[in-house]
Formats: C-alpha cells, structure tokens, sequence
C-alpha cells in the first residue's frame, strides 16, 4: 500500500510539472496569437500607404505628363508660326526648298527598293 501510495503522489508531482507547461504553453500560443494579430494590422497599414504613395505618385507623373504635353503643344505652335512666316516673307525660296527635299526624299526612297 505504501508503494501504491508513493507511486500516485509520484504520478500527482509529475501531473503538477505538466500543468504549468501547459498553461505556459496556452499562455504562448495566446499572446502568439495577439502578435500575429498585431502583424496582420501592421502589414494591412503598409498597404494601404503603400497604395496611397503609388497613387499619389502616378496623379504627380500624370500632372508632370500634363504639364510637358502642354509645353510641347505651345512649342509646336511656337514654330509653325515661325515656319509660316518664313514661308509668308520668302515663297518662292519655300517654294523651292520643298521641291529640294521632296526630290532628295524620293531619290533617297527609290534606292531602298
């Protein structure tokens, strides 16, 4: 009976050992939990800053696109009036300037084929 006696208390203090192991592992995997909570908020926060950058990038490239197509614009009407003055003050040298160019294109294309 002693021994019966020695084995369950034996049995009961290894019982004790165990059950603070697993309230620390309950407790482990709670604030495992928490943690991973944590990080799931934290990489849905990057995201969202993440899309707001690239947005706010692509409204600057397209204002910037705006702004060079713009000056591109003025540039081109900038020089087809000049152009057209040229041809305005001088006609018969625009005249035959363009014959020249149109012969050297077509002599140029002609020994392509």
């Amino acid at each position: 009976m002693a021994e019966n006696i020695r084995e369950k208390t034996d049995a009961a203090k290894e019982h004790m050992k165990e059950i603070p192991q697993d309230v620390k592992k309950e407790v482990d995997l709670n604030q495992m939990q928490s943690e991973l909570a944590q990080l799931r908020n934290e990489f849905a926060q990057i995201s969202a800053t993440m899309r707001d950058i690239a947005a706010n990038r692509t409204d600057a490239a397209m204002q910037n696109l705006r702004e060079a197509a713009g000056r591109a614009q003025d540039q081109a009407r900038v020089t087809a009036e000049r152009v057209q003055a040229q041809i305005e003050e001088r006609p018969v040298a625009s005249v035959l300037t363009s014959f020249g160019v149109g012969l050297l294109l077509g002599i140029l294309l002609d020994r392509r084929s």
